[in-house]
């Protein structure tokens, strides 16, 4: 794994995602300035292009990304995903950046 651009923040929101449409459920853990990590029911494979769905308190954000990486959970873990934002970028941060603002770490 490489170094991280930026921290991770807690962050747990409903998601939808898929490759074609969102239709696959998972639950998002943390935020970095240009990708979520996810708790998932639906593994891909690095390099998956995908389309999203972000259940925010306000509104529904939907966006492209690529998955950086994916852990099959085993033993009862739960499976997850790192995606890359590659649409939408700057609401990411907007949401990163308030978040960051919050939290006093």
């Amino acid at each position: 794994m490489g170094r991280r651009l930026s921290k991770r923040l807690i962050f747990r929101k409903k998601i939808k995602y898929g490759v074609n449409n969102p239709k696959n459920n998972g639950l998002t853990f943390n935020i970095s300035e240009s990708g979520i990590a996810i708790a998932a029911n639906k593994l891909f494979i690095p390099g998956t292009k995908i389309i999203a769905a972000l259940f925010l308190d306000e509104e529904i954000l939907k966006f492209q990304g690529v998955i950086i990486w994916s852990d099959l959970g085993l033993n009862g873990y739960r499976s997850l995903m790192g995606i890359k934002i590659t649409s939408r970028p700057e609401k990411i941060k907007d949401i990163y950046s308030k978040l960051a603002s919050m939290n006093i770490q």
